[in-house]
Order: structure tokens, then sequence, then C-alpha cells
């Protein structure tokens, strides 16, 4: 909920997280393993395209190491992270495909034996319209917004 000229501020990952994960991947095979995320400047050229007034945005890379890779996929299973893709691993098992990730990732091992896992976080600011509605609310109050709208 937002009221009429209200502030909107958030921060999301962008398309370069995880970069070394989805590189390491494509040694593999050529399916998708990392979930793909926004640019920063598709973002802003939605909120313009929803009428939000003067979109912000803003980036920093952020990378944290890990001693294995297992540790990386623990770290994430811990946030809630999962891949929302629906292709399939195919013709490898889960356990093999993932001993063939481990060694494709360590040609990214630094000189202090940490693998590195690269986040792109976005931050951004919006005003809504100052209009009181940008569209009607159902019986229920709920306002929903088609996908048609976002993409134009």
């Amino acid at each position: 909920m937002l009221k009429p000229g209200g502030l909107f501020l958030f921060s999301t990952v962008g398309p370069d997280t995880l970069k070394e994960l989805k590189a390491a991947c494509t040694t593999i095979d050529n399916a998708p393993h990392v979930n793909h995320f926004l640019d920063m400047h598709d973002i802003g050229d939605l909120l313009s395209a929803t009428n939000f007034q003067n979109p912000v945005m803003n980036m920093e890379m952020l990378t944290l190491t890990y001693s294995s890779l297992t540790n990386l996929h623990r770290d994430l299973k811990l946030t809630g992270s999962h891949t929302v893709l629906s292709e399939t691993l195919q013709g490898l098992s889960p356990k093999h495909f993932r001993k063939k990730l481990a060694s494709a990732y360590e040609v990214y091992r630094d000189d202090e034996k940490q693998l590195p896992a690269s986040f792109e976080i976005i931050y951004g600011h919006a005003f809504g319209s100052p209009q009181k509605r940008l569209h009607r609310a159902d019986k229920s109050g709920m306002v929903r917004i088609p996908v048609e709208d976002l993409l134009g």
C-alpha cells in the first residue's frame, strides 16, 4: 500500500548476482541454474511505466567469500533462496551435477583459498502518483495491476 505521492523504497538483487555460479554452471550444461534478475535500468523503466514519479536507482557489488561451495549453498538456502526456473537437470543426477559444479567453481578460488560469490545489490526509490488511484479496486478492496500494464 502506498498513499498518493508516497515514497516507495526498495532493494533487490541485479543480474550480476552469483555471476561466478552462473559461469561455472555453463561449463556443465546450457540450462539456466541461477535465477534471472532484472537490470536496474529495466526496473526504473517499469516504475516510470506504472506512473511512479522520479525513479532513482543505484547499485553496488558485494562479494562474500566461502571456504567451499557447500557453504555457499547452505547460506543461500538459509536466506530462503531457491531457483524458480522451470528447466530441470538433463542427463546428470543432482549429486553428479553438484560434484561437477564444485570442480568448475574451483577456478574462482582466490589467493586466500576462498571462493567468491558476487551479489549485485540494487537500491531504488520513486514517488507514487499524486492521483488517488491508478487502477480500480475489486469488491474486496484489492487493487490488481495486470502484467500487461507493467510491460507496456
